[in-house]
């Protein structure tokens, strides 16, 4: 199992795994065999007749599941969402209120419970008028944030570091900090916690499975500065830690319950990585492709598309995709010209 999602009010589980995402039974019990790309609960204000979208893998459309796994529909929508979300002044539930909305390249229209088709109209009844943002650092923050998130989205390193979707987080960082100290990719974390401590990077410690924040300060200490913190106590470490920016906020028990602790090492070692080849041209730029965008890409993206005005995130049904291929092209080529420009922009900031 790679991920779940689970809501309060079903006793259904979407479950992912490496062949896809199916719904399964409290009991693990699979009730789906699509091997899904995504599955998606669609709840309706009343929390009983709700469904699930799926995303058929080789087409990307979606089709309704019921919630135990029937598959209601084919997969030949763009979207399908509940009909509150797109006229959020609904709030009938009467049996008389179609529950989702549907749109396809060139219609719009709605579905029943059963996944039939109640209505529909076409999409589009005027060419959209599409401008972009300007592509600079100051006015493009998406930028910013998804470097700072996740940078291997926008830049390579000069080692094929990676952050695969999905899988054990725990042997994504290891594999990575295994690259940094220019052991095998697949050398293991036994391996890498050896090499930490034969350098004297990190204590040794014949109890230590996991890492831990004072042995992740300790790794970017050594990033940072070449030298070993062994002259330096706990304490000490973490004020240089939080001096740095580099100490992950935490509060709350929501944050506990969801942490996924080697993604916010991820995190460190990927910040102090960009830190320490500052100004070395060692960073470049990813060039981008339509066929090939990422969810974060995309995101990042669209959030410099404006169409009739209007921020294409922000549109209440999304852009048929045909149109929105046409569009995102010449975004992306205007992001290309100006990748370069807005790393060594956001380099002068590290």
């Amino acid at each position: 199992m790679n991920g779940y999602v689970a809501e309060a009010d079903f006793n259904k589980l979407l479950v992912q795994t490496s062949a896809g995402w199916d719904v399964y039974s409290p009991e693990l019990q699979r009730l789906s065999t699509g091997d899904y790309q995504s599955l998606k609960f669609l709840i309706l204000p009343d929390r009983k007749q709700s469904a699930i979208a799926y995303q058929d893998k080789k087409t990307g459309l979606f089709g309704l599941l019921s919630m135990d796994g029937k598959v209601l529909t084919s997969a030949k929508f763009e979207t399908i969402m509940p009909v509150d979300q797109l006229f959020l002044q609904l709030w009938s539930t009467s049996a008389s209120q179609p529950p989702y909305v549907f749109t396809t390249k060139d219609q719009f229209g709605y579905l029943g419970h059963g996944g039939q088709e109640l209505f529909a109209t076409r999409f589009l009844t005027k060419k959209p008028v599409v401008t972009y943002r300007p592509i600079t650092f100051q006015s493009f923050s998406a930028y910013s944030e998804l470097m700072r998130q996740r940078p291997l989205e926008l830049i390579d390193f000069d080692k094929p570091y990676s952050w695969p979707a999905g899988g054990n987080s725990e042997s994504h960082f290891f594999a990575n900090l295994a690259l940094y100290l220019n052991l095998p990719k697949d050398a293991g974390k036994q391996a890498v916690l050896s090499e930490l401590v034969s350098k004297g990077i990190i204590k040794a410690d014949e109890n230590r499975s996991v890492m831990s924040d004072e042995d992740m300060f300790r790794v970017a200490y050594f990033m940072a500065t070449g030298k070993t913190s062994q002259a330096m106590t706990t304490p000490q470490v973490l004020e240089w830690a939080q001096k740095r920016g580099i100490v992950p906020f935490r509060e709350g028990m929501s944050h506990y319950m969801t942490m996924n602790l080697y993604a916010e090492y991820q995190h460190i070692l990927m910040t102090e990585l960009m830190r320490s080849l500052k100004g070395k041209k060692v960073l470049k730029p990813k060039v981008l492709t339509t066929a090939s965008l990422s969810d974060a890409q995309q995101q990042m993206l669209t959030t410099a598309l404006i169409v009739n005005g209007k921020p294409a995130n922000q549109l209440p049904v999304p852009f048929p995709q045909a149109e929105w291929q046409k569009a995102i092209q010449g975004l992306v080529n205007q992001y290309n010209k100006q990748a370069a420009q807005l790393l060594a922009a956001y380099e002068a900031k590290l």
